[in-house]
């Protein structure tokens, strides 16, 4: 996956506009792509939650949602789960298939307009951090 400057802003399913290369120079972006249907990211998406909510970790939560159905299902499956993470919805994998992406649950730890970490599939609390400090420090 390429990020540039030319990258062009995404709109969450809440109406916030979210540029991933400029607030990538603000402080460490984490993209988490996801999927109502991933059996993976049943176990991931809570502590993605959980991470979007730490006043102390100075780091953006951006979601981009692929395959999992128009904005009015994902807002349903986001209550019903009680998350409150941004969401990019990604539902025809626009997104996805042009940053090459196929998996979920997938991260990325973006610094500086670059990718500085990635994984994919389950992921621990401690490891996730872990990448996290990294970076940082980077």
């Amino acid at each position: 996956m390429q990020i540039s400057a030319t990258q062009p802003a995404f709109t969450t399913i809440d109406g916030q506009q979210i540029n991933i290369f400029k607030d990538s120079y603000d402080q460490t972006v984490l993209v988490y792509v996801w999927a109502t249907w991933c059996g993976s990211c049943k176990v991931v998406s809570p502590m993605i939650n959980w991470l979007n909510n730490q006043p102390w970790l100075n780091t953006k939560i951006v979601t981009i949602a692929m395959r999992s159905g128009d904005d009015r299902r994902l807002h349903a499956y986001l209550n019903m789960k009680d998350y409150d993470f941004p969401v990019v919805n990604d539902n025809s994998n626009v997104l996805t298939h042009q940053w090459k992406l196929s998996r979920a649950p997938t991260i990325l730890i973006i610094k500086k307009g670059k990718i500085q970490a990635t994984t994919a599939g389950l992921v621990t609390p401690p490891g996730l951090l872990a990448r996290l400090a990294w970076v940082d420090m980077k």
